[in-house]
Order: C-alpha cells, then sequence, then structure tokens
C-alpha cells in the first residue's frame, strides 16, 4: 500500500467515526431528558383544602369523597391482586403467552376501571363546587411518562429545533476543505 491509499482509508475511517458521533449524538436527543419522572400531582383532598370554599360547600365536598374511598380502596386491592398475578406469571417459565395476554388485559381492565372511578369522583366533586372553582380542580400539566411536555395541539405553531445545536462542536463534522 502507498501513502496515498493509507490516507484516503484514514479520512474514511474519521468520515465514518464523524457521522457516527452524530447519528448516536442526535439519537440521545431525541430520546429526551433521562432521570426520575416528575412528581404525580397531588392528590385531590390537597387541591380541595388549597380552594377558599364555605364550610357548606367543604362539607357536601367531603361527603362525595367519603362515598367514594369503599369502592376505591376496593379496586386498589383487585390492582395490586392482578399486578402480583403478572408478576407472578412472568417469573414462571412455564407460563403460557396466552395467560400472560389474558393477565394483561385483566390488568389493563382492572387500571381503566380504577380511572373511571377517579373521573366519576372528580366530576361529582366539580358538580358541587361554585362555577368559578370548576377549573381549579385541574391539576398542572405533568407531560407524558418520560417528563417531557405533552405535543402541542395540531394547527399551533412549533419551533423546529437544530439537532446540532446542543452537541459539543468537537462532534459536529467541518465541511470538507477545497483540494489544492
Amino acid at each position: 500500500m502507498n501513502a496515498r491509499t493509507t490516507a484516503r482509508a484514514r479520512v474514511a475511517r474519521i468520515i465514518f467515526a464523524t457521522l457516527a458521533l452524530g447519528a448516536m449524538g442526535t439519537l440521545a436527543i431525541a430520546a429526551g431528558p433521562q432521570g426520575p419522572p416528575p412528581p404525580p400531582p397531588p392528590p385531590l383532598e390537597d387541591r380541595i383544602e388549597s380552594l377558599d370554599l364555605e364550610d357548606a360547600t367543604r362539607e357536601r365536598v367531603y361527603a362525595v369523597l367519603d362515598a367514594a374511598e369503599g369502592p376505591r380502596r376496593q379496586s386498589q386491592r383487585a390492582l395490586e391482586s392482578a399486578r402480583r398475578r403478572m408478576r407472578a406469571l412472568l417469573a414462571d417459565d412455564a407460563a403460557t403467552d396466552e395467560a400472560i395476554r389474558a393477565a394483561d388485559q385483566e390488568l389493563d381492565q382492572l387500571e381503566h376501571r380504577a380511572h373511571q372511578q377517579r373521573l366519576d369522583v372528580l366530576l361529582k366533586v366539580r358538580a358541587v363546587l361554585p362555577e368559578k372553582l370548576r377549573g381549579s380542580l385541574a391539576p398542572p400539566p405533568r407531560g407524558d411518562r418520560r417528563g417531557r411536555p405533552q405535543p402541542a395541539p395540531s394547527g399551533a405553531a412549533t419551533a423546529v429545533v437544530d439537532p446540532t445545536a446542543t452537541l459539543p462542536s468537537r462532534w459536529i463534522p467541518e465541511p470538507p476543505r477545497a483540494r489544492r
């Protein structure tokens, strides 16, 4: 091999490494922020306490919450039991795919039912509140499970982000130099 061939091979390796590092950096940026998810919103009771309610309204709100406590506990027990069964199935090497899928479907149904119960309670509490305070029960927006903000509604203006803007300068390939 002559010097010209080894120089070309070295340049090709450098270009390949630069492109690979750039791709990895872009993928890391696209993955979003890493770390713990944001904390859950405060419980409904805490949000109600933060409102300036009259005593009669506060009593009616707590009557709704007390009436919903029994079904909520039953749902929680059923969910915990379904989660234990799912963990046991996943740990069991003899468990069939159909059994795992059936347990997953049961867990989904129980979670959906619990969510519907929470929504029903929220709507009942909302109906008791004065009209000016009804919007104050909504928790602040949390984003998705990774902590990323929710996407903008369709039709809203969105900013275009340059993926190389946050990369260290050593990862951004330089433009090719002109030959002499």
